[in-house]
């Protein structure tokens, strides 16, 4: 909240392309599609051009990709980010009953982990 009442505007979306100042390579502004529900299943997507001083990239695993879409075409990041996504699965499994050995301690409520 704190930096929304200092003028930070969150931006939900996926940036498309970017407008970069030639000499110290700045991002100026930054152009993102906003996909949005409307009344029943229509989808509604939008392109919105951002103009910026300061982009803060919160995009998790996907952060590089983003980064690559900033540089823009043909362009080289100076220090690329090594995080790519990776597929994985977790399956949890809750027992109905008590388990059977005494001898065995491991809480009732513990999921079954596979590693």
């Amino acid at each position: 909240r704190k930096c929304q009442s200092m003028g930070v505007k969150f931006v939900q979306g996926y940036p498309i392309s970017s407008l970069r100042d030639e000499e110290d390579g700045r991002v100026l502004s930054v152009d993102v599609n906003i996909t949005r529900k409307k009344e029943g299943n229509e989808i509604q997507t939008q392109t919105v051009k951002y103009n910026v001083n300061n982009v803060v990239n919160a995009a998790g695993a996907h952060c590089s990709k983003v980064m690559e879409t900033l540089a823009g075409q043909n362009r080289q990041l100076q220090y690329p980010i090594p995080v790519e996504p990776r597929k994985r699965c977790i399956f949890f499994i809750h027992c109905a009953t008590q388990q059977q050995s005494p001898d065995v301690i491991v809480p009732s409520i513990a999921p079954l982990t596979i590693c």
